[in-house]
């Protein structure tokens, strides 16, 4: 079962997308901002992570480009989520390092099928043997 790190600092959105992840398979760890998300990463290395744009504090682009450089994470998947739709935000997401912007709010299909693709695509899962056949979504 592959991990996902989500990063929000809105309750309610850390609890309607951890479950629509969870339903389709995922275990989900779950953090109230970036600052927060940082020891988690350290203990359990996610397989990928999703994170808002917008956070007080560290905002997803602070933190996306921290993983890439810092934390040693220039190989973890990421989705950046955020309600900036102007393409020069989505420019400065994808140069912070993100591997996928959306722009809040998105269809729950479109993230879920971000995610599978990452997932198969990425080095990690591929250096593993990729995602077991039981843990691939089957699809709608």
């Amino acid at each position: 079962m592959a991990s996902i790190l989500l990063v929000d600092d809105d309750p309610h959105f850390l609890w309607l997308v951890g479950e629509l992840l969870q339903q389709d398979g995922f275990a989900v760890i779950c953090a109230p901002n970036a600052v927060e998300a940082i020891p988690l990463l350290r203990r359990e290395p996610p397989d990928l992570v999703v994170s808002d744009g917008m956070m007080p504090g560290m905002d997803g682009y602070q933190f996306v480009h921290l993983l890439r450089t810092d934390l040693g994470c220039a190989r973890l998947p990421v989705i950046l989520l955020s309600a900036r739709v102007h393409p020069h935000d989505r420019a400065l997401g994808l140069s912070a390092g993100a591997d996928v912007y959306l722009s809040k709010p998105f269809e729950p299909s479109e993230l879920i099928a971000a995610i599978h693709d990452l997932l198969a695509s990425s080095p990690i899962q591929k250096s593993l043997g990729g995602i077991n056949a039981q843990d691939q979504h089957a699809g709608p």
